[in-house]
């Protein structure tokens, strides 16, 4: 897991950045991040092939769907 405080050093905590963040954003960083991901997978245009295998869903960083 990364360290947001240390790997930007502006000298706020955690928990400001994160509401700064979901100020600015509009929501959470979690939800932002799962946002972007899905819209990876979007502009991937996926085949038939890599949605049936679920292949694509895997690369993202999606568990397996049953």
């Amino acid at each position: 897991m990364l360290d947001i405080e240390k790997d930007l050093n502006t000298g706020i905590s955690q928990r400001q950045l994160r509401r700064i963040f979901e100020f600015y954003v509009g929501d959470t960083a979690k939800t932002f991040s799962k946002v972007i991901r899905f819209q990876n997978i979007l502009r991937a245009k996926p085949s038939k092939q890599s949605l049936r295998q679920n292949k694509l869903f895997f690369d993202a960083g999606y568990g397996g769907f049953y």
